[in-house]
């Protein structure tokens, strides 16, 4: 039986003996909260919802400026030589340096690539979902970094900006949502007073029209779509996780990221409730039907992963689906297909045959409004004609 550990909580403001087993042992907390030292005064142990855990100086500077110097991350970073790190710091500011002014200079000489690296490193990958850094990442690299990576950072002009949005005027979302990352980047750059309040690029820059994209399966697709997937599970085996993952959004409704993040420790068989507790809007229950309960009891992962869908690394949840859904779209013979597509046509499904309501819930959207892009004139199930047919090849 494995042994639980004992989580320590530090009430706010009061000081502790920092040490290795103490800083193991805090539990997380709904916001950032900090630990002081009772050794060296002006020494913080910053913890965040995340779990990540970063000694900090935090002091004043000749002009009397509060000041936060990030010192590492424990454990890269031991009590000990944070000490250290910390008291030959304040020697320096003892004697009118201002460390965290110079880090932030230093900054500022970055080129963009350099500077959106420290982003994802210090910012993204501490305070943000998986998908999300995922997200960022891909737009750093496809459609930012290619533009103005190489420009220093203080240079980026909205005259740069404005070429990189024409030269992704084809894809109107991707111009869109890099233009939105670079924001972000400036705006985490002022804060962390590296950049002066109102130094931003980005902001002003005009967005594309996004048309929206309506695409519903027929019934005749959901069919075919249920056969490939049949049939590429036994050609396929290395994938199957991955192919059973879009069934499972056939089955529930919900996006990608929250059915590859789904843990054993979410269902409850007995009971027929699956959780969905890593969201884009709010954690949520749904009823396990009888399709999804095969498809739940034919999977071995549990026997040797704590996700339902994991990856190679059996540690790690699957990433990507791509390429398994591109697999099954050429094997059933679908074009122009995307697998947000199979949550529009879910919902839109539970939307006609029920209420949106319903729709709404299942789908985990905050609003009626949400749900209604979903809703199209259809009184058939297309659930129905992609289960029959898996059924037949013996793939559930």
């Amino acid at each position: 039986m494995p042994i639980k550990r004992r989580t320590f909580y530090v009430p706010k403001n009061e000081r502790v003996h920092l040490s290795g087993k103490l800083i193991k042992s805090l539990s997380v907390s709904s916001t950032d909260y900090h630990v002081k030292d009772d050794e060296v005064k002006k020494l913080h142990l910053k913890v965040t919802p995340s779990g990540n855990k970063s000694f900090l100086l935090r002091y004043r500077n000749a002009d009397g400026i509060e000041r936060k110097l990030k010192l590492g991350d424990f454990p890269d970073m031991t009590v000990a030589a944070a000490r250290r790190r910390a008291s030959e710091e304040l020697l320096k500011i003892s004697m009118g340096a201002d460390p965290s002014a110079v880090k932030a200079a230093n900054r500022v000489e970055q080129t963009f690539e350099e500077y959106s690296q420290t982003f994802i490193d210090e910012y993204a990958e501490v305070q943000l979902k998986a998908n999300t850094v995922y997200v960022y990442k891909g737009l750093l690299k496809r459609a930012i970094n290619p533009s103005i990576g190489s420009r220093k950072l203080r240079l980026v002009s909205a005259a740069d900006l404005l070429e990189m949005r024409r030269s992704l005027q084809s894809t109107p979302y991707l111009s869109n949502r890099a233009v939105g990352l670079v924001r972000k980047i400036y705006n985490y750059a002022q804060q962390a007073g590296e950049l002066p309040v109102g130094i931003n690029p980005a902001k002003g820059i005009p967005q594309f029209k996004e048309k929206w994209r309506e695409r519903l399966f027929s019934d005749d697709e959901m069919s075919r779509i249920g056969q490939a997937i049949a049939g590429l599970k036994v050609e396929k085996p290395a994938a199957v996780y991955a192919y059973s993952a879009i069934l499972f959004l056939f089955l529930t409704g919900c996006r990608k990221s929250e059915a590859l993040r789904v843990k054993w420790s979410d269902i409850d068989m007995e009971r027929r409730i699956l959780a969905f507790s890593e969201t884009k809007t709010e954690p949520r229950k749904q009823i396990i039907s009888d399709q999804l309960a095969e498809l739940l009891n034919g999977l071995k992962s549990s026997e040797f992963s704590e996700w339902v869908f994991p990856a190679r690394d059996a540690a790690k949840h699957l990433g990507d689906l791509s390429k398994s859904w591109a697999a099954v779209l050429k094997t059933a013979g679908i074009e122009h297909a995307r697998l947000h597509d199979i949550r529009h046509t879910v919902l839109s499904d539970i939307a006609n045959d029920t209420d949106l309501p319903t729709a709404a819930a299942i789908g985990g959207h905050r609003s009626i409004q949400s749900t209604m892009r979903y809703v199209h004139g259809r009184a058939e199930s297309t659930n129905r004609a992609l289960f029959e047919a898996a059924a037949k090849k013996g793939s559930l």
